[in-house]
Formats: C-alpha cells, structure tokens, sequence
C-alpha cells in the first residue's frame, strides 16, 4: 500500500477502543498509527498500532510470526507490545499489533543533533543488549533490520522495533532466505540469503562506526550494484576517529566471514555490563565505578538485569 492509502484510516475506530490519531510511516508488510486507546469516551493512553498489509502475496503466517514474536519478547529494550487482534476496515480484513508509543527514532535524532559520547555509550549498551537477548532465546532470533530508523527512544531508554523480517533460527545456527533488509546494514552473506545472529552483529558494527563517525564500512555513495559488489569482494573501512574500544568492537563485528565475528556476549563483557550488575559489597575500581550507574539505571531495567 501507498502512504496516502494508508492515511485515508486516520480517524477509523480499531476494535472499538483505538482510535487512529495520525500515521507513522509503513513499507511492504504494513502501516504504523498513533492511536489513542479509549474506554467509554475515556482517554486511557496512548499507543501505536501496526496494521498488517492485507495482501495475498504475503505470507500470513510471517505476519503471525512477528505478532508472537513480539509478545514472547520481555526486555527494557525492546519496544513492548500490548495486544493484538484482527479488524476488518473497508470490508477489508487486518491483523494489528498495539505497541507502546516512542518519543522518537535514532534516525529523527540523528537528522537534527549530533550525539554526544555518553549519549552514545548508552545506545550502544541498549542496544547491545537487546540482541544479546533475542540471540540467547531458546529458539535464536534474528531480527535482520537493525538500524537507525528501528532503533526508538522511550523514558531515556533505547529500544529495538520491528521485527517484521526477523527470523527464527530452528535446526542450525544458519538458514536461506530471500534477500531482505536494509542494503547499507547487511552482512555480505545476507545477499546470498544466508540468515543467522552473525548478521545482526554485522548491522551493529555498522551502527556503532555511523553514530560515532558519520561513516559507513563502505562508500555509501556509490550506485547500489556497486556498493554490493564492494561490500562482496572488498575489506570494510574502519574508521580511525572511532575510540579505541568501540574500534575494537567494530572490527570483531565488520569480519567477512561470520563465523569469526564477535558475539553479542563479548560485546557485552567489553562494555563491561558484568560490571553493572556486580554484588553491592565489590571493592574493585571498576566495580565500584560501575555500580554507581548501576543505580542510575531505572529500577523496571535493573530488574531485568538482576535476573539475568
């Protein structure tokens, strides 16, 4: 669907609760709405909702795919779902995924500020541990879209959306699949179809130098043929302005072959996030250091951690 078919369902009722308040933005698989939710004329709150495109060549069960995927998914930083359903509009009949409401996506920040480092260092710790998280299921998820514009920022904390060309991984640590994703973000196997966490790990290399830098791996420039065939065939540029534990973070990333990258795991320990949830009586430097963010951290995000 086009955008403007999608806005001509702003002000429609969905399940006689959400009310359709403006559109978001959408693609292939669907369209996003603020909505408010409301009970007897009473506002409850705000919420978004993604309506799934109604469309025969979509596989229905992939849109069942994300909505469980969504609900199964507890963790501060990933953006959380409350309900969903199905809705016939226009004689036309819809899935929806009601979701909580971002302030805003790293793309739409990055568009107007440059970040400053502790910003920064905060992202990529969110981040980072969301797809430690994902990764570590029983049944591994690949989300395969990470990116600025999926990256979204709710009460100070960063959380991953989208999981709309996300993957289980079943039988082995990697699977084939049609090409899918956003071009400048994808691991060189991810034009052959290859899909795996390896892929995600790539897409955040590519985060970290872009925030930090500006820069991508690969001239961002070049026509799309081009920048596939490099990105095939040529070594990634990493950047020098990067600091030298995020250099080391990307490098472990941007490697051609997956196997040889870098897990979310140690990316985790390099941030040194063991140290967030070090035991209140350590006595180490870094443990002390770290424990003090460990209470700027809201208590529902140390919850989560303190399970872990």
């Amino acid at each position: 669907m086009m955008t403007y078919e999608w806005e001509r369902y702003i002000g429609r009722v969905v399940s006689g609760r959400y009310t359709l308040k403006s559109f978001i933005g959408g693609g292939g698989f669907g369209g996003v709405f603020f909505a408010d939710e409301k009970q007897a004329d009473n506002l409850l709150r705000s919420v978004a909702i993604k309506l799934f495109v109604p469309d025969h060549r979509v596989d229905t069960a992939r849109q069942l795919d994300e909505i469980k995927i969504n609900y199964l998914l507890d963790h501060p930083h990933i953006l959380r779902s409350y309900t969903s359903g199905e809705e016939t509009i226009d004689s036309i009949s819809y899935y929806y995924l009601v979701m909580e409401v971002a302030e805003a996506s790293l793309d739409t920040i990055l568009s107007n500020k440059q970040m400053v480092m502790n910003e920064i260092e905060e992202l990529i710790l969110h981040v980072a541990s969301a797809l430690h998280y994902i990764h570590n299921q029983e049944t591994p998820i690949t989300h395969r879209d990470i990116k600025p514009g999926n990256i979204l920022l709710k009460d100070r904390q960063w959380k991953i959306s989208d999981f709309g060309i996300s993957r289980k991984i079943e039988k082995s640590d990697y699977i084939n699949s049609r090409v899918m994703g956003s071009f400048l973000y994808m691991p060189p196997e991810g034009f052959k179809g290859i899909i795996s966490p390896y892929w995600d790990v790539w897409s955040f290399g590519v985060l970290i130098q872009y925030i930090i830098t500006g820069k991508y791996p690969y001239d961002d420039e070049l026509p799309v043929e081009r920048y596939i065939y490099n990105i095939m065939n040529c070594d990634p540029y990493i950047s020098d302005q990067l600091p030298c534990q995020y250099r080391n973070i990307v490098e472990g990333c941007l490697r051609k072959e997956m196997r040889e990258r870098i897990s979310m795991k140690d990316i985790l320990q390099i941030l040194n996030l063991e140290c967030i949830i070090a035991p209140e009586g350590s006595t180490t430097h870094t443990g002390r250091k770290y424990i003090q963010r460990l209470h700027q951290i809201p208590s529902d995000v140390r919850r989560y951690y303190d399970r872990q």
